[in-house]
């Protein structure tokens, strides 16, 4: 190489190359418009003298930089010495002026030969024969491909090294000034000049000077050197088609390494102008004129950098890059917003092909099995950053520069920022197994990029979670929705939807003309701008959940021991493989969870308030990013971390895990997770339900629906990231339900003596951390059923399903309930259904463990008399009140008084659970645990608190408690087992007997002042059905005998007396007679069935407990008749009495004292494991298993019961352990029943259903 620079120096080859590039520029010029005075053949003579010399200039400044660049890397001392100097003068201003000039002229060539009507004006460009084969001067689209694809080479190759320098100047800038030269020094100043002189030569528009030709033309003038290179990037024609695999091979590389140099100089130059950020910041703090002119001066170089990147031709050769880019993650191109794009020919031609250019057999020629494209990720990342980060960096520079005006506008950006995710996304997790991956998509394979062909090679090294400034793309898009400012800012176009899925034409609108963002959105800003957040909310949302999928599924599939990604050699490919470090996706993660709350604060959305059309649009963009999916692997992650650390520090893993606010080790600690989620949930925005693919699909099933037939699933379901097990989509309900029991065994109280557990009053208080943890995880589950329920509501209902079910079968509840079931199947797979039973049943158990906790742990009234101002506090820490407040402001009781909300309303349309799974739930503890809970309350000091949260708290705990037991009444099955539970027990019986007639109607009692006092009109409800239970001339009827005694606490929340080999058979005797009994067929209903049928009409259906206040005007007729309002009042005089009696002090303590005694945590209604089996969830079926190691519970290498077929273990722990607790005595009987060929026969019909959607 040292040949090459003895050559250069002794031939003076820098100063030929500038006279050369000078003189054809003009000439160039003078061809494309013609100077003053000059005539059609010198414009046609200097047009041919281009077209013969141009090639051989660019060749020539295409090698140099590659040698010099080549000796200051590697040469020895003596001959870096030497390059540096002669690199210095490869960069001196007048080659910089020249290579400039030259790059944008030789670009009009290119259009010029590309034009045939420019030509025809020039005599068809100087040929003088009609076409001849054998002329090269005929071949004007051939000479046009190969000066484009030349000048866009070199011109990218300087532009890459010009920028390298001046960032290593600036670099060198900031190093001086942190050392101490600032305050005006002289070596502050001499490094400011020497970097202002390079930036200026670089950046900074020019015309020609004095004596120079074209002084004083603006057709002269000297665009910047990236906006004339990017002008050459465009303008590159494409090869005739037709071109042998040589010659398409050389264009390809041509076109790829353009675009690669291209955006190795737009990071380099960001580069530089972080380096001149700081250097501004440092030198303004100091004292002195010197400081403030180098400030000043500074400040000036910033702002050209700023409007250099933000030119025209810039933004648009990096939108078409990240075009290319998309089309490399989809196969298909897009538009990016309402105006036209340009698309690079490379990228048109791969999309086409379906391959990489440069992997292109039929390009490059055969291929070897081990060719591949490591490279690919890195060059990825790269364009990200020098594209969508420098957006946002010029975007958020708040500086009076004009660069933030040529910039696409928001939409555009946020929508080509959530496309270019997605692309990322599935390039990383191409060819991955779901279970490598964590994405539990069943095992399948996933589709890489162009069709399924593409993806990072040989093995993905997740470059984009590791490196922190790609992650801030992501993770701070509530600064674009912060900075838009009304008028055209966010462009909105066709709407605010996040766009179809990639290839689809996104909507858009004119160019912003302002977007530098602000710290928060502006009050003054208008209704506009309020409205433009608002419409860009659900792609902005996708734009933070592929972030957070990109870097979930990065810890999911690296672990701890993930390392930062390396290239040839050991070494980093490009400055920002040197950022990335495995740590990183910790504070990633992070990042992105906040991000999630904050984007949607920018926007300025209430998510209880959000219309339905954004909402409708929000939930789909989450649904294309897989949220629910990502935040599943983001909490298995954190509980999977907080378990080993509590197992570190001796905790004994998960059970005592620490459930803090403090992360563990820089993972998030699970509260946090929760803390992101539930607002998700209670907002209904989190998508746990595929949408409809179409109206036609929806209106077909519901169809099928009205004529008694079984319709398939929509396609919609199995086109999100997670594949089509619904264990999987469901899988964040399915973790949270694990955890809730793990929650609930660690709120059990211990035995004493090897008996059961009785009730204690003076117990000790559960610990706070974990009683909040508990309400943040029954929230959790309560908000993500009622978002699953109103998914399917609606979707039945704008299918015209409901409406259809209901005219047919209005008088016959049995046959509603089965039509219903089988319009349901075309929504949701049976496996869906049992991932809500499941989550149900945990979040049951859960619910009575905390209840039943609180109750034991009641302080007396008499020690907290002087508390009356209190709340807020945990149980016995002193603030003297029963219930709990949880930081975020909800109490356990409203979190309990949601969960009955739900186990009611999942038995009902449209749902409608399984009798069997209800009751699993053992609704007769969880119900005598909260009113026992609303008792304690009334008789202790959260009654008297001024408290608005504890106030709130016990009215959701009293419209659940009314709601569960109304929704119960009005069951077909579980009906007349609720008049068992609310009829007075038999005479001489005691509440501890372990019959179930009458177990609930003590407690209901208890509760009843509470009840009374915060809903009078469900006081009034409870009322009723205590009456009507009560009635000797319409008794429950007779049924077998449910409740057994259990010897503790059942961890698995239903399974009960599991051992008794009747209890499958009593079970279906119970339910058939219920039922018989229900439709009247042998004997009219019941008067407490009736009375609990018109209740529900006007409690169930409101749509919050105020509503339902009608409910007073309900009357029974007849002899034994009343009016619920009379019952009321009746009631409410007979509660006024008793207070007028002054009940002692004592006598109060007593009574709060007596609510640990309406607990039934020692008695269970024996439904086991095998009259309500989960055949198809993908869970392991130990119901004590803490393991949660994999992105998602499905991703667990689940095996099945070898003898029973019905039950799946991730272990042969958890096999054993569960054989011991109960299998044993089920496994038998599962095999017997004939329950694995259900199971079997089931997903032969999912599967058969799934393909004819695909198909």
């Amino acid at each position: 190489m040292m040949e090459w620079i003895d050559a250069i120096e002794k031939l003076k080859l820098l100063k030929f190359l500038e006279e050369n590039l000078r003189h054809l520029s003009t000439l160039a010029v003078s061809a494309q418009r013609g100077l003053p005075g000059d005539t059609v053949e010198e414009r046609i003579g200097g047009l041919n003298y281009v077209k013969s010399r141009a090639s051989t200039m660019l060749v020539l400044l295409d090698c140099i930089p590659y040698t010099i660049n080549l000796v200051v890397s590697f040469g020895a001392p003596p001959q870096r010495q030497r390059a540096s100097k002669l690199l210095g003068a490869f960069l001196s201003r007048g080659l910089l002026m020249a290579v400039r000039s030259a790059v944008a002229s030789f670009s009009g060539v290119v259009a010029l030969l590309s034009d045939p009507q420019q030509l025809a004006a020039l005599g068809g460009g100087g040929c003088g024969h009609d076409g001849a084969a054998d002329c090269p001067d005929c071949n004007h689209a051939g000479l046009a491909a190969h000066l484009g694809a030349m000048n866009a080479l070199a011109g990218a190759k300087y532009f890459r090294t010009a920028a390298q320098a001046l960032a290593g100047r600036a670099a060198e800038l900031e190093r001086v000034a942190a050392a101490g030269g600032g305050g005006g020094g002289g070596g502050l100043m001499a490094a400011v000049k020497e970097v202002q002189d390079l930036l200026d030569a670089v950046v900074k528009p020019a015309m020609p000077g004095p004596g120079q030709v074209g002084e004083g033309n603006a057709a002269m003038a000297v665009p910047p050197l990236p906006t004339a290179v990017a002008m050459a990037g465009l303008r590159q024609p494409e090869p005739a088609r037709g071109l042998d695999a040589g010659s398409l091979s050389r264009a390809a590389f041509n076109a790829h390494f353009v675009a690669k140099d291209f955006v190795t100089g737009t990071a380099c130059l960001m580069a530089a102008l972080d380096s001149l950020d700081g250097v501004v910041e440092g030198v303004a703090s100091k004292e002195g004129a010197s400081a403030a002119a180098a400030a000043a001066r500074l400040r000036v170089m910033v702002r050209e950098l700023e409007e250099s990147l933000g030119s025209e031709a810039v933004v648009t050769l990096q939108r078409a890059l990240l075009q290319r880019l998309i089309a490399h993650g989809s196969g298909s191109l897009m538009a990016s917003g309402g105006d036209a794009v340009r698309e690079l020919w490379l990228t048109e031609m791969e999309a086409r092909r379906g391959c990489l250019a440069l992997c292109d057999a039929r390009v490059v020629g055969p291929l070897e099995a081990s060719d591949s494209a490591p490279w690919l990720e890195d060059d990825h990342c790269c364009l990200l950053q020098a594209t969508l980060g420098c957006w946002d960096r010029l975007a958020g520079s708040g500086s009076d520069s004009g660069a933030c005006t040529k910039l696409p506008p928001v939409a555009v950006r946020l929508r080509l920022a959530a496309r270019a995710g997605e692309a990322v996304w599935r390039l990383c997790t191409a060819g991955a197994a779901a279970g490598a991956a964590g994405g539990g998509s069943g095992g399948a394979t996933r589709r890489g990029g162009l069709g399924g062909r593409l993806g990072y090679a040989p093995h993905t090294t997740w470059q984009l979670a590791m490196t922190q400034p790609l992650i801030s793309i992501f993770a701070t898009v509530n600064k674009a929705l912060e900075g838009i400012k009304g008028g055209n800012d966010g462009a909105m176009g066709g709407g605010g939807g996040g766009g179809g899925g990639s290839g689809s034409q996104a909507a858009g609108g004119r160019r912003a003309t302002t977007s530098s963002a602000s710290s928060s959105p502006s009050a003054a800003a208008g209704p506009t701008a309020a409205a433009q957040r608002q419409a860009l909310l659900p792609v902005a949302m996708e734009v933070v959940g592929w972030g957070l999928a990109i870097v979930s599924e990065a810890l999911a599939a690296g672990g701890p021991d993930a390392r930062a990604p390396l290239g040839p050699g050991g070494l980093p490919r490009s400055p920002l493989q040197a950022q990335a470090h495995p740590n990183s996706r910790w504070r990633g993660l992070a990042q992105l969870m906040g991000a999630v709350l904050s984007t949607i604060a920018a926007a300025g959305v209430d998510v209880g308030r959000m219309s339905a059309a954004l909402r409708a649009q929000v939930v789909a963009a989450l649904w294309r990013c897989g949220a629910a999916l990502s935040l599943d692997r983001v909490l298995r992650l954190s509980l999977g971390a907080a378990a080993a650390a509590a197992a570190s520090a001796g905790g004994g893993g998960a059970g005592g895990a620490d459930y803090g606010l403090s992360p563990t080790g820089g993972v998030p600690s699970p509260r946090l997770v929760m803390l992101v989620v539930l607002p998700l949930m209670d907002g209904q925005l989190l998508p746990l339900l595929a949408p409809r693919a179409n109206a036609a699909a929806a209106a077909a099933a519901a169809t099928a629906a009205g004529a008694g037939a079984t319709a398939t699933r929509s396609s919609a379901e199995k086109s999100s990231v997670g594949g089509g097990s619904a264990t999987a989509r469901l899988g964040l309900l399915v973790t949270t339900a694990k955890h809730a029991a793990a929650l609930a065994r660690q709120l059990q109280p211990p035995a004493a003596g090897g008996g059961p557990a009785g009730p204690s009053p003076a117990a000790a208080s559960p610990d706070q951390a974990l009683v909040h943890m508990a309400t943040l995880t029954l929230l959790v589950i309560s908000g993500g059923l009622a978002a699953f329920r109103w998914d399917l509501q609606q979707q039945l209902t704008a299918a015209g399903t409901a409406a259809a079910l209901q005219a047919r079968h209005l008088t016959d509840a049995a046959a509603f309930r089965a039509a219903t079931i089988r319009a349901v199947a075309a929504y949701i797979s049976s496996e869906a259904a049992e991932a809500v039973a499941f989550a149900l049943r945990a979040a049951a158990t859960l619910a009575a463990e905390l209840a039943e906790a609180l109750v034991r742990a009641a302080p007396a009234p008499a020690a907290s008399a002087g508390a009356g101002g209190g709340g807020g506090g945990a149980a016995g820490t002193g603030t003297g009140t029963v219930d709990v407040v949880s930081p975020m402001g909800q109490t356990a009781g409203e979190a309990v008084g949601n969960l009955l909300v739900e186990w009611g309303r999942c038995g009902m349309f449209p749902l409608n659970l399984g009798s069997a799974q209800l009751l699993a739930c053992q609704p007769p503890r969880l119900l005598a645990a909260a009113a026992a809970l609303l008792a304690a309350a009334e008789a202790g000091a959260d009654a008297r608190s001024n408290s608005l949260q504890l106030q709130r708290g016990r009215k959701a705990l009293a419209q659940g408690l009314v709601e569960a037991c109304v929704a119960g009444g009005n069951h077909v099955e579980l009906g007349p087992l609720m008049h068992t539970w609310l009829a007075p027990p038999p005479s001489g019986s005691s509440g501890s007997s372990g019959s179930s007639v009458g177990c609930l109607r003590a407690p209901l009692q208890a509760a009843l002042p509470a009840l009374v006092k915060v809903l009078p009109h469900y006081g009034a409800c409870v009322v009723a059905l205590l009456r009507e239970a009560a009635s000797q001339t319409s008794p429950p009827p007779p049924l077998p005998e449910l409740m057994r005694s259990s010897s503790g606490s059942s961890s698995g929340g239903g399974d009960g007396d599991g051992s008794s080999s009747s209890s499958s058979s009593t079970l279906a005797a119970v339910l058939a007679a219920a039922a018989a009994t229900t439709s009247g067929r042998n004997q009219p209903p019941t008067d407490f069935y009736l009375a609990a049928n018109n209740l529900a009409s006007y409690v169930i259906t409101a749509s919050k407990p105020e509503e339902a206040v009608l409910v007073l005007e309900v009357e029974k007729p007849g002899p034994d008749g009343f009016k619920l309002r009379d019952l009321l009042l009746e009631t409410i005089q007979q509660q006024r009495q008793q207070q007028q009696q002054q009940q002692p002090a004592a006598e109060r303590a007593a009574g709060g004292a007596a609510a640990a005694g309406l607990l039934l945590q020692a008695r269970r209604l024996a439904v086991s494991g095998l009259e309500a089996p989960l055949p198809l969830l993908r869970v392991c079926g130990n119901p004590d298993c803490g393991r949660f190691d994999s992105g998602s519970e499905a991703a667990l290498d689940l095996k099945l019961c070898g003898r029973c077929r019905c039950v799946r273990y991730c272990c042969g722990g958890c096999q054993a352990a569960h054989w011991k607790a109960g299998h044993k005595a089920e496994c038998a009987r599962l095999a017997a029943s004939g329950a694995a060929a259900a199971a079997a026969e089931a997903a032969a019909a999912a599967a058969a259903a799934a393909t004819a959607g695909t198909s």
